[in-house]
């Protein structure tokens, strides 16, 4: 049985899309209450949820970390983590760099190549973290697969790391860059701001057609 459900743009929170090729994606409202949405639906959902011009008077939720407002975002920053706390830490550090940088959040690395390569060149992240102190040999293969994709190999990759082989086993793989800490510590929120503000603010990528 098939649900239709009618949704405000002003009280999505955080969308989630489908992390396999079998799985739903997920929009979750300000409330807390999660709406699932069929990967087959999931684009055409997503760019209904974009406000039209004369929304100009809808505003933002304070603290989503993906959210459908009159000034829809065109900066994404994805984080590949299972670690709740990195993620909020990186969250909060991305909004600190305005509005049109948001963060999205993937457990699941599996299937993302092809979704990424699926994106148009405007619609791709602008930069990705990747965190390798756990499910080490899956994010190791992610890096590796998306620097031998002609179209995905220009996206800046950081890697997580939690010790000096995994530092050097990153930069072989091709990690831009790669920020090193224990397993059970968290990345430091200045060390964030330093990585961010050059990749958000200062590195000068190649220009997509």
């Amino acid at each position: 049985m098939h649900k239709t459900v009618l949704l405000n743009p002003a009280y999505v929170s955080q969308l989630f899309p489908p992390a396999t090729k079998k799985m739903a994606g997920r929009i979750t409202l300000t409330g807390g209450i999660d709406v699932p949405v069929s990967r087959r639906r999931w684009a055409e959902v997503v760019a209904r949820l974009q406000p039209s011009p004369l929304d100009d008077d809808v505003q933002p939720v304070p603290g989503a970390s993906f959210v459908a407002s009159s000034k829809p975002a065109t900066k994404d920053i994805l984080l590949v983590t299972d670690d709740v706390e990195t993620a909020r830490i990186v969250e909060q550090t991305v909004r600190q760099h305005g509005s049109e940088y948001q963060c999205q959040v993937a457990k699941d690395s599996q299937f993302l190549p092809n979704y990424l390569e699926s994106l148009s060149a405007k619609d791709q992240p602008i930069l990705l973290l990747i965190d390798a102190r756990t499910a080490v040999t899956e994010r190791l293969f992610l890096l590796g697969k998306l620097k031998k994709n002609s179209a995905l190999c220009h996206l800046p990759v950081v890697l997580l790391a939690a010790n000096e082989p995994m530092v050097v086993n990153g930069y072989r793989h091709q990690a831009n860059s790669v920020l090193s800490f224990p397993v059970n510590s968290q990345p430091s929120q200045p060390m964030l701001e330093r990585v961010c503000r050059f990749w958000l603010r200062m590195a000068a990528l190649p220009a997509l057609s």
